[in-house]
């Protein structure tokens, strides 16, 4: 879809909704002549662009989405731009962004995840994609006793200190970046496994309003990066009780042996480590992190809540009699995250091929006493993954090279992510397919039972 396509396409949306965006001079407190708002409204962007498990649009790879997770885009009229076919906005050190959202019962009983992310999306031409602070992952601690969530993104600290204690919660933007060679977006993540949410009227729950303050003077109080990096929410390490502990020794044996099975060994590498040009040792997982690159990369509106791990592009053979095995722990089990899941990617098409291997308990519903935990969590503590090569190639279209993604969500302790190095991740083998002992072995000695996924070839 061409950008004037696209944003065309935005601006019906926007035009048969009710209130249409318009300028406004009140803001939170009353009237104030001195900050001038344009109200917004957010976009599905489902319902613009269809699946997207397929975010070619975008010229986006967005390996370690979920299926079932759906993206709101903020749009207003005369300030949103259309880059790439993404709703973006530039932003001065006095302008900030206001959200309210209204979770009524009937949201919460149906959706299980709710996360709102600011971006950088482009920086002196190059396409960063990258959050320049923290998540905000909405927990029940997170919301009023009137299932009301208020954020507000400033790079001004007078405005962060007047909204917060309006009980706005703050994602703060870089004033070092606020100029114009920086383009700004922001997501909010949403989930249902069994609501189809492009047919809800999103803004009935929603309102948002970009604004900007004509008062403010004093250059010292505005965030820069380096601040806003020291603010980052502490991130732990796996909460290691004996029973995760056996886990994790478990799961060592039985790496022991599949290596002494297969030659073809591969690893998972920490977010976009390895697509760097050179590859780096750390998770490119802000978007300073990309900037900082000798070649900045474009890391796919990250989501810094999460670890996420990748392989390297896997070759697909049409011919071969291989197969990919993916050896994987249960994250919850090992006192990691409270969901964990695995996707296999076609580089081509970027769909998600054969389905998500859940590898952890799923997310329940947001009224849930203990969400985000789940009460039950029934999947093994640890399994095996096998498909055959013929059958990835054969599955809609014929996949030559893939990516493996793990996605491990909601560290148990402060349902931030966790320290990379601490996470006990998945294993990746090519080769033969198992023989009938070994299987046994598996299931009998280390309690794997292999899965397979129907065969299609």
């Amino acid at each position: 879809m061409s950008s004037c396509r696209f944003l065309q396409t935005v601006n019906n949306f926007v035009s048969a909704t009710q209130d249409l965006l318009c300028a406004s001079n009140q803001n939170e407190g009353g009237e104030d002549l001195s900050i001038s708002t344009v109200k917004g409204k957010m976009v599905n962007l489902t319902d613009i662009v269809g699946d997207l498990s397929k975010l070619k649009f975008l010229g986006l790879d967005t390996y370690g989405q979920n299926q079932n997770i759906y993206y709101l885009s903020p749009f207003y009229r005369k300030i949103t731009s259309i880059a790439d076919n993404m709703p973006t906005f530039n932003m001065a050190k006095n302008d900030f962004l206001l959200f309210e959202f209204t979770l009524d019962e009937s949201w919460l009983s149906e959706y299980n995840l709710f996360v709102f992310s600011t971006y950088i999306y482009k920086h002196k031409g190059d396409t960063i994609f990258g959050s320049p602070d923290s998540s905000i992952f909405v927990q029940r601690s997170t919301r009023d006793s009137n299932n009301k969530i208020k954020i507000c993104c400033a790079s001004s600290k007078e405005i962060a200190e007047k909204y917060s204690k309006l009980g706005y919660l703050i994602s703060k933007l870089p004033s070092d970046y606020m100029d114009t060679a920086t383009t700004f977006n922001a997501l909010i993540r949403f989930m249902s496994e069994t609501n189809d949410t492009t047919t809800i009227d999103i803004n009935k729950y929603i309102t948002t309003s970009y604004n900007t303050d004509t008062t403010l003077n004093d250059t010292s109080k505005y965030y820069d990066s380096t601040e806003i990096i020291a603010s980052y929410p502490q991130v732990d390490e796996p909460d290691l009780t004996q029973d995760a502990k056996n886990v994790i020794t478990n799961y060592n044996k039985t790496i022991t042996y599949v290596n002494s099975i297969f030659s073809k060994k591969y690893i998972g590498y920490v977010y976009y480590s390895n697509f760097a040009d050179p590859p780096v040792s750390y998770a490119i997982d802000d978007a300073y992190k990309s900037m900082k690159l000798p070649i900045p990369l474009n890391i796919n509106a990250n989501n810094t809540c999460e670890n996420y791990f990748l392989s390297d592009k896997l070759s697909i053979q049409s011919d071969s009699d291989d197969y990919i095995y993916i050896l994987y722990l249960n994250q919850k089990s090992a006192g990691a995250a409270v969901t964990s899941t695995i996707q296999i990617y076609d580089i081509k098409s970027n769909a998600i091929k054969n389905g998500i291997i859940q590898t952890g308990p799923k997310l329940p519903t947001m009224n849930t006493s203990t969400y985000p935990i789940s009460a039950q969590n029934t999947l093994p503590a640890q399994g095996m993954y096998g498909i055959s090569m013929k059958d990835i190639y054969n599955e809609n279209n014929e996949t030559d090279t893939i990516v493996i993604s793990e996605r491990i969500s909601y560290g148990l302790q402060n349902y931030n992510q966790l320290k990379y190095s601490s996470i006990n991740s998945m294993k990746i083998y090519i080769g033969p397919k198992l023989t009938e002992t070994q299987e046994k072995t598996l299931l009998n000695t280390y309690k794997i039972k292999v899965s397979y996924p129907p065969s299609t070839s």
